[in-house]
């Protein structure tokens, strides 16, 4: 009996050396990464970038080495961010599971697009990083944003036949006489203008124009003085705003021209807000 429980223990011994040799000679050399919870990392810089119905999430993710599954989103009408920097504690991540991040592979940044979401509506936004363990860490700095359309098109001169409206709820090219089109374009005696459909129809839509000093189309525009017409005379780089009688309101900037006579044509950059009374965009 000694001698029998004697071979079993040499036999166990032979084939768990091997094993013990094989696992202290795995390499060594690559990263160390931490399992457990890293105390005060967390997710910062959080930003978005709109468009019509969508928005891109960037943040910086200030993992360092930890081992992470990801990250959840927050997007809610409401505040997901409490004033002591912390999450509601009714507020369920928008991702139905763990974000793993974005296929650039820079671990510094993160980034997420969201889609489907309503123009002209007021939303709030943070990030946390989802562990190891699955406990997330605090959460980003909360942002406030609101989508719209935006973008660039080329207008014809009215009754050309093609491109010769615009709608910026349809974010598409419509004829000039078309209900839903926004504003036309023409010279007056060498002079060019844009004008409001209702000139040519009282049927049509009846939007103004105010000029304005933004530089850039991103810049905040004072949408409540100067005075309003239903056309105004424009040229390249200058800039306009435009409210339509429902009292949307849109940022416009001339980038050039191009042609003459009946085939000149004015390209433009946009930004449309189509909840009225809305001017923060």
């Amino acid at each position: 009996m000694r001698f029998a429980r004697s071979r079993i223990t040499q036999s166990l011994i032979w084939v768990i050396l091997p094993v013990t040799l094989l696992v202290s000679c795995a390499p060594s050399g690559g990263p160390k990464v931490s399992v457990e919870k890293p105390a005060g990392v967390a997710p910062s810089d959080l930003t978005a970038t709109v468009d019509h119905n969508q928005a891109e999430f960037i943040w910086r993710t200030n993992r360092g080495g930890a081992l992470i599954q990801g990250y959840n989103l927050y997007l809610s009408e409401s505040p997901v961010v409490d004033e002591a920097g912390k999450l509601f504690s009714n507020r369920v991540p928008y991702n139905d599971e763990v974000y793993p991040g974005d296929i650039d592979p820079a671990i510094d940044t993160e980034s997420i697009r969201v889609k489907e979401l309503e123009d002209g509506r007021y939303y709030y936004a943070a990030v946390t990083t989802v562990f190891a363990d699955g406990s997330e860490s605090a959460p980003s700095n909360q942002i406030r944003f609101v989508c719209y359309p935006g973008g660039e098109f080329t207008l014809s001169r009215s009754y050309s036949g093609e491109h010769d409206g615009f709608s910026f709820e349809r974010e598409e090219y419509v004829a000039t006489d078309d209900f839903d089109n926004f504003l036309y374009y023409t010279q007056i005696k060498g002079t060019d203008y844009l004008l409001s459909p209702s000139r040519l129809d009282d049927v049509l839509k009846s939007v103004e124009f105010c000029a304005s000093n933004i530089q850039s189309i991103d810049d905040s525009a004072d949408f409540e003085s100067g005075s309003w017409s239903d056309k105004i005379s424009i040229k390249s780089g200058s800039s306009c705003l435009m409210r339509t009688e429902s009292g949307q309101f849109a940022k416009i900037r001339v980038l050039d021209f191009y042609g003459s006579g009946d085939d000149r044509k004015v390209r433009i950059e946009y930004r449309f807000m189509p909840m009225p009374g809305n001017t923060d965009f």
